[in-house]
C-alpha cells in the first residue's frame, strides 16, 4: 500500500524538475480585460497575471534598468492600433536592493500581477501586444528571458 504516496512524490519531483529548467511552465500568465465588455475606441484595463512555481522569481516593472535585472515591459507592434495609456504598472511587487550594483529593483514570487491601461483600437482589430521580461530559479540562481 505504500506504492501509491511513492508514486505521488515521485510525481511531484518530476514536475518540480521540469519547473525548474522550463520558464514556461514555471511562470504561467493569464490575461483579461476590465471591463470584459469594452468597445472598440474606449479606454479598459489590461490585467496579466502569473502563478510562479517555488522559488521562482519575476522582475516588476517598476524600476529603472542600467544593468543587471531585466524589469517587465509591455510592447505592441507598430502595425497594432492598440494604444498604451501611461505605463505598465506592478501590483504588489516586493523591493530589493543589490548591494553589487548599488540598485534597487521590484519582484514578484508566488503571483505576479500587471496593469496595463489600454485604448482599444478604433476599428475594432484584435489586441497585439508582447510582454517581456526575465524570469529567475533563485534555487541556483538562472535566469531566463521570457515574452
Amino acid at each position: 500500500m505504500r506504492a501509491a504516496p511513492t508514486l505521488a512524490l515521485l510525481a511531484l519531483i518530476a514536475s518540480t524538475a521540469v519547473a525548474q529548467e522550463d520558464v514556461s511552465q514555471a511562470v504561467q500568465w493569464n490575461w483579461q480585460l476590465v471591463p470584459a465588455d469594452a468597445r472598440p475606441g474606449s479606454e479598459a484595463e489590461l490585467v496579466l497575471v502569473a502563478k510562479l512555481a517555488p522559488q521562482w522569481i519575476v522582475y516588476s516593472s517598476d524600476f529603472k534598468a542600467e544593468f543587471g535585472p531585466l524589469p517587465t515591459r509591455l510592447k505592441r507592434p507598430s502595425s497594432s492600433q492598440l494604444e498604451l495609456i501611461e505605463s505598465l504598472r506592478s501590483v504588489g511587487a516586493k523591493r530589493k536592493k543589490d548591494p553589487s550594483l548599488n540598485a534597487e529593483y521590484g519582484y514578484f514570487s508566488e503571483r505576479a500581477e500587471l496593469r496595463q491601461k489600454v485604448r482599444l483600437p478604433q476599428d475594432g482589430s484584435p489586441l497585439q501586444a508582447t510582454l517581456n521580461g526575465q524570469a529567475c530559479y533563485e534555487a541556483d540562481g538562472t535566469c531566463h528571458l521570457f515574452r
